[in-house]
């Protein structure tokens, strides 16, 4: 991940919403952990997110997190943010499976 260590703070926009990372765990090809910094949504953001090389070939990808939804968007926000995560991860997979020839 060229140029990206703990510590180092990523900033996305999903339409109008800007919400701003820091990357607090990072270790090659196992693990990966962040924290919400600034989300209009949530407040206690942390994520963690596990790979594990799977006996018959593939990668196990476990995408776990923690918040505090704010009042009125609770029982948006779970939903959402499962689909959301799944997206990514599937994304991830299916990027991993084009780039490596194995």
């Amino acid at each position: 991940m060229g140029g990206v260590e703990v510590g180092t703070f990523r900033t996305f926009r999903t339409g109008k919403v800007v919400t701003k990372e820091r990357i607090t765990v990072l270790e090659a090809e196992r693990r990966f952990g962040y924290e919400g910094v600034v989300n209009p949504q949530l407040t206690g953001y942390r994520a963690t997110v596990d790979l594990a090389e799977l006996p018959n070939g593939g990668t196990r990808i476990r995408w776990r997190g923690t918040y505090t939804a704010r009042w009125g968007m609770r029982w948006f926000m779970k939903p959402y943010l499962q689909r959301c995560m799944w997206s990514i991860a599937t994304g991830l997979a299916d990027h991993d499976a084009r780039a490596d020839p194995r």
